[in-house]
């Protein structure tokens, strides 16, 4: 401001910012482009026809690009020309006069026929594009079309109007879209290729050895093949257009009804899953009924569900040779508990027929001195025979009981588990009881240690006998005069276990013996064994969810560790238990 005169003086810079916002226009067409080529992206990548994807990139096009018309059209053959698949903005003649191109004629074929883009910003002064008084009617200026190609082989085009000039931009963004549109048109081609050889397969296991009969959404049959036919005892006629559940498996196999809703072909055909089974049967039209092994599976097209394949087949011959399989396993079985059991009676007879010879050696010895013997003398004797006599009563049960198990078994019972608190002590005074005559007669001692303070277990007694039989019952023989054989036991590191042991002062196992224990293929080293011993005690514990191993070495004794839970988890066990 001027000191003299009442004046202001003001400065201003003028910029040029022309390129800012050409640079901002291009940013922005670019974004929009980039926009266009991602939404493209996921509607080709979707599950749906062909026309709907096609319908969605035309969409996308008017929306991102500001464009006035979009359409798409297939090509396979040039003898059948152009076919329009989907277009979008104005709705005028164009799209109705276009709807079919032959190849060749007007710009739309004649882009196919060059394999070559046509694009020009000024649709009223060029007259190689199509209809331009609709387009300037419209107020149309730009024109792009494509030609959509696959190696070099046409499969359609594609073409786009606008009210506004296209860039160099937005014509290289048309053209890699075009790609990706040409792409999935082929993908597309190439799956109904290979539905076509479905079909083309179908047709011929109309001709296999199978059953093959096709249904409808409604369970209607549409195809059955003459093989399934004559399985069913029908003329291939009078089941075309018929309810199959209605003729075929209306009834289960023992014979009550079997409701449609409960079907599960039906529900396979339903929700469009694949099943199989091989449980069930077919009914002929006599009557009678087959077992059969079957496969349903959905039939599509387009990707949408229009019914479902049923194959089928006779297995009357396998069932028959499963059935025989069954009862070979059942005698298998029934074999194997014969040989347990034999096992075991035969040691049980051991110390009844020792007891019974001790105790007619003493009453022999006591015979022959009657008239010289003293009350002391009489009163020995007469506790000796009664312990003798007990154990042979008591050894006579377990055989019997064993005995009756053999019945069961024949008949197909094999005895369960009962599982019921048990004192080992107590088990292994039983076993000592029946064996100290067999080992007195071995000059054997038998001992236990630790037992009395051990909790009770649930178990089952009698097996858990039976195990502790055959271990000590297996020692003695093979423990020299003078030795002995303990039994002990402790409670687990866990606090939930009770570990027992059964130790003698043998003459112990080589290794060939001591690795096949608790096998089938277990062998005795004894004459006149049979190696079963061992494995009735792995079955044992494996039914009580125990574990066994054991330690020997010759000369140097053996040394049996089972480890039994308190309260085991109570499982059925392989194969039948001795």
């Amino acid at each position: 401001k001027s000191d003299l005169e009442d004046e202001a003086f003001y400065c201003g810079i003028i910029r040029d910012i022309s390129e800012r916002k050409q640079a901002e226009r291009v940013l922005e067409e670019r974004n929009r482009l980039l926009a266009f080529e991602a939404e493209v992206g996921q509607v080709l990548n979707c599950d749906q026809t062909l026309s709907v994807r096609l319908q969605g990139c035309a969409d996308s096009f008017i929306r991102h690009l500001d464009g006035a018309w979009a359409g798409f059209w297939t090509m396979h053959s040039q003898e059948e020309g152009l076919k329009l698949q989907a277009s979008a903005g104005l709705s005028t003649r164009f799209t109705r006069l276009n709807a079919s191109v032959p190849f060749g004629h007007s710009q739309i074929g004649q882009i196919a026929f060059e394999k070559r883009p046509y694009l020009t910003n000024a649709i009223i002064e060029d007259s190689g594009v199509p209809e331009r008084a609709w387009a300037k009617k419209e107020g149309l200026v730009a024109f792009a079309g494509y030609p959509l190609l696959v190696n070099q082989e046409m499969v359609g085009v594609m073409a786009v109007f606008s009210r506004q000039p296209l860039t160099s931009f937005t014509w290289h963004s048309l053209g890699l879209v075009a790609d990706r549109i040409a792409t999935a048109i082929e993908r597309q081609r190439v799956m109904e290729t290979h539905q076509n050889l479905a079909r083309h397969y179908a047709r011929i296991l109309a001709a296999s050895g199978e059953g093959i009969y096709e249904l409808d959404r409604e369970g209607q049959t549409t195809f059955v093949n003459p093989a399934g036919a004559l399985m069913l005892g029908y003329k291939v006629e009078e089941l075309i257009g018929e309810p199959m559940h209605e003729l075929i498996h209306h009834t289960k196999p023992d014979g009550s009804p079997y409701p449609r809703e409960a079907c599960p072909i039906h529900t396979a055909l339903k929700e469009g899953t694949v099943y199989h089974n091989d449980t069930e049967v077919l009914w002929r039209k006599d009557g009678t009924s087959f077992p059969v092994d079957y496969y349903i599976s959905p039939i599509r097209e387009n990707g949408i569900l229009i019914g479902a394949v049923v194959t089928f087949k006779d297995i009357s011959e396998r069932v028959r040779m499963t059935a025989e399989l069954l009862e070979e396993t059942k005698l298998a079985g029934v074999t194997v508990m014969l040989g347990d059991i034999a096992h075991d009676i035969k040691n049980m007879l051991m110390p009844v027929l020792n007891g019974a010879k001790l105790l007619d050696d003493d009453l022999q010895e006591l015979f022959a001195k009657l008239p010289d013997v003293t009350p002391k003398e009489l009163s020995a004797s007469r506790k000796f025979s009664r312990e003798a006599v007990d154990m042979i009563v008591k050894n006579a049960r377990r055989i019997q009981g064993r005995m009756r198990e053999i019945a069961d078994t024949v008949k197909g019972i094999s005895s369960p588990l009962r599982f019921a608190p048990c004192q080992v002590s107590e088990v292994v005074e039983g076993v000592f009881g029946i064996l100290r005559f067999y080992a007195t007669e071995m000059e054997v001692s038998l001992h236990t240690q630790g037992l009395d303070v051990l909790p009770p277990i649930q178990a089952d007694e009698n097996r858990l006998f039976n195990a502790l039989y055959n271990l000590v019952n297996n020692a003695i023989p093979e423990t020299p005069a003078g030795g002995s054989i303990t039994i002990g036991g402790s409670i687990g590191l866990d606090g939930r276990t009770v570990v027992l042991t059964v130790v003698d002062t043998g003459r112990g196992m080589p290794p060939e013996i001591r690795d096949r224990l608790f096998t089938k293929d277990a062998i005795s080293g004894k004459a006149g064994g049979t190696g079963l011993g061992t494995k009735i005690v792995k079955d044992v514990v494996d039914a009580h969810s125990g574990t066994v191993s054991v330690h020997s070495e010759p000369r140097k004794g053996t040394t049996f560790t089972i480890q039994l839970p308190m309260t085991p988890k109570i499982s059925k066990p392989e194969g039948i238990l001795p």
